[in-house]
């Protein structure tokens, strides 16, 4: 929407208009600018309905023989025959975590809640770990984990915290590497042990704002990418 404003009065001087269908939005702000002349440049939003494409290191692509639905965060389990990704359905904004190998076939529902998202394989590929805000809860994600043919209801790892999501497991199976945010440090990167108590150690905290994090195979070293000095590297 736009309507026409008085900077000397600070004040909307007549009845706003739409002036675009929908632009992207990234953690609540709009993908957007406004030139001194008055043009309008902006970013449309992805289409909710997407495909899932495996792309080989020679560039060459192939579509995953699935109908096209709101696939989002799809990650492979370690031995790189099935997929976990969350679906947002048609009428709601989170979605459920599904599993499918990666030929398409045994497409099964992990979660019921319409608030499940960021699934992250175990090592071992029996269990998913994910972020959950049931029915669009209003603030904070728990994470918690189910088994990865749904034989078993999810368990609850951490409860409700805000901007909390998991982000891979240790090589060796026995902790969890997640997001967290806070208010003084925005977002960092915390270990979970995944026995004696599940209390967080911090793993990497400071004045810039991790977005993601991924363990090398060998544990050794951490591939982070975030906001560092005024830009995302």
């Amino acid at each position: 929407m736009a309507a026409p404003f008085d900077a000397n009065a600070v004040r909307i001087t007549g009845a706003p208009r739409p002036i675009t269908d929908g632009t992207e939005a990234i953690a609540g702000a709009r993908k957007l600018g406004v030139s001194r002349s008055g043009a309008l440049a902006y970013v449309l939003p992805p289409p909710r309905n997407r495909t899932l494409a495996l792309v080989d290191r020679a560039g060459q692509s192939e579509t995953v023989p699935l109908p096209a639905q709101g696939f989002h965060g799809a990650r492979f389990s370690r031995d790189g025959k099935r997929i976990a990704a969350h679906v947002l359905s048609a009428d709601r904004d989170l979605g459920d975590i599904w599993s499918l190998d990666v030929n398409g076939e045994s497409f099964r529902r992990l979660t019921f809640d319409s608030g499940s998202v960021s699934p992250v394989w175990s090592v071992d590929g029996r269990r998913i770990a994910f972020a959950n805000k049931p029915g669009g809860r209003p603030a904070g994600w728990a994470i918690r984990w189910t088994s990865a043919d749904g034989s078993d209801s999810a368990e609850t790892l951490l409860p409700f915290a805000p901007g909390q999501h998991p982000a891979d497991f240790a090589p060796d199976g026995r902790a969890l590497v997640l997001l967290r945010s806070d208010p003084k440090t925005r977002h960092d990167i915390w270990i979970l042990p995944l026995r004696g108590g599940n209390r967080l150690v911090p793993y990497l905290r400071g004045p810039f704002e991790e977005h993601s994090a991924d363990l090398s195979p060998d544990g050794r070293l951490t591939r982070i990418v975030g906001f560092f000095d005024r830009a995302t590297e």
